[in-house]
């Protein structure tokens, strides 16, 4: 069939659509070359890798250059051109070298089983990939789609759908697909995710449940051990902790059986027996040589709940905190840390004849400043407002004279008497005279 050079030279179709030429392009001069040239380039691409996007009717085995486009007043449609767009083929090129990884990559055995394989062959291309049905298609142009749709199907495991798309480039075999098709595997795609966010809930539920139900068991095995209990039966436990479970609303019959088991299994015992003769035997060596004095004096408490009360206060002071150490027995009480805070600071102001802090050095020139502290002065209740002084200490040493260090605040021995002088100690209540007149200065 013979060219017709005032028809499209790509599909040779005369259709609604406008022909357009290079040549009678608007705007700027165009060098018809720089629009040709791409052009025949890219349609020798194509063919080079047998994949031509549409039938072209401009025929490649006869000498046609960018001189005879020009000389003829080549046009296209703007459609037919874009099918051989740079784009296109930069996309033709990625699927090409794909294939030739995976052809050279597989070996000649998984060819064979890959050819059994069900494909997307030629006589259904115009069908359906999910139903296999035809009408209104869309076809899969984008590597984001291919990917989707192999990860959806993938996660729901449809033994339908799964051999489909096994091997087999969605791209190149030019699937298709209706738009409602789509959208159903998405709603099963999403109702498939639910279920399994909440099955993974309602596991993390249980444990929670079951650490709760624990718990409960330990504390009441103390409890038994407190008031004398030292003997307990697996099947009471066991029935114990079954039973708060089902009240939890978690439903497990073997329970603790398969913990301690898993407990005897893992654990070595010959080193915790060794611990245990050791200790029995330093237990023995003291209960010999017991003279009946206690491990500490009962003047005053044991060093380590002082210890645990005093770092406490000293890095939050918070009084709640330290009360809740109190009554879990750890420290001591909130109350007890003031009274020995307040001795040490007493006894050392006896020593210095003022209260300073324990910092400052003896013989060296020492400045003071003092400052109001106002906070929401405004306020009408004493709970959010706060008035007071603020008092900055410094101290000006020198090398011929660095100043004597004093010896560190100690805790004072029991019964001391030490106390702050009255005008330290008590805050006289101060009434303003609002309805006399203010005296004269």
């Amino acid at each position: 069939m013979a060219l017709s050079w005032s028809r499209c030279i790509i599909c040779q179709k005369t259709t609604a659509e406008e022909l357009r030429c290079p040549l009678r392009a608007c705007g700027a001069k165009l060098d018809p070359r720089s629009v040709y040239s791409p052009f025949l380039q890219n349609v020798s691409e194509f063919n080079s890798l047998e994949a031509l996007p549409i039938s072209l009717s401009l025929p490649l085995d006869i000498n046609i250059n960018v001189d005879v486009l020009i000389d003829k007043e080549a046009s296209w449609h703007k459609s037919c051109h874009l099918q051989f767009s740079t784009s296109k083929l930069n996309k033709t090129k990625e699927r090409a070298a794909r294939k030739r990884e995976k052809a050279q990559a597989q070996p000649e055995d998984e060819e064979v089983r890959a050819s059994k394989t069900p494909r997307l062959s030629s006589h259904n291309k115009e069908n359906c990939i999910l139903c296999g049905q035809g009408g209104q298609l869309h076809e899969v142009t984008t590597f984001a789609t291919d990917e989707k749709l192999r990860h959806i199907i993938t996660e729901l495991q449809d033994t339908t759908l799964l051999p489909k798309i096994s091997g087999v480039d969605l791209m190149a075999a030019e699937a298709k697909y209706h738009f409602k098709c789509m959208t159903d595997l998405r709603n099963r795609y999403r109702g498939h995710i639910s279920r399994k966010r909440q099955e993974s809930c309602e596991k993390e539920y249980e444990k929670i449940k079951e650490s709760q139900a624990f718990i409960e068991l330990i504390e009441y095995i103390e409890r038994s051990v407190d008031n004398d209990k030292l003997l307990f039966l697996l099947s009471e436990l066991h029935s114990l902790y079954v039973t708060r479970l089902e009240t939890l609303g978690v439903h497990k019959q073997k329970a603790i059986q398969g913990m301690l088991k898993e407990a005897v299994q893992q654990r070595d015992f010959s080193e915790d027996a060794m611990i245990l003769a050791k200790a029995s035997a330093i237990e023995r060596s003291t209960a010999k040589s017991k003279t009946g004095q206690t491990r500490h004096t009962k003047a005053r408490e044991p060093p380590l709940p002082l210890y645990i009360g005093f770092n406490v206060h000293a890095m939050t002071r918070s009084r709640t905190l330290i009360a809740k150490l109190y009554q879990m027995g750890i420290s001591v009480s909130y109350q007890r840390i003031m009274d020995m805070l307040a001795t040490s600071i007493s006894e050392r102001f006896e020593m210095d004849g003022c209260v300073a802090p324990a910092c400052l050095r003896k013989g060296v020139f020492t400045i003071g400043a003092l400052d109001n502290l106002d906070h929401n002065p405004s306020s009408t209740t004493p709970t959010s407002s706060f008035h007071g002084t603020g008092i900055s200490v410094f101290q000006l040493p020198t090398e011929s004279n660095p100043g004597e260090e004093r010896p560190p605040v100690t805790l004072p021995s029991q019964g001391t008497g030490h106390s702050l002088q009255e005008e330290y100690a008590t805050v006289h209540p101060v009434e303003l005279n609002t309805k006399g007149s203010c005296p004269s200065v």
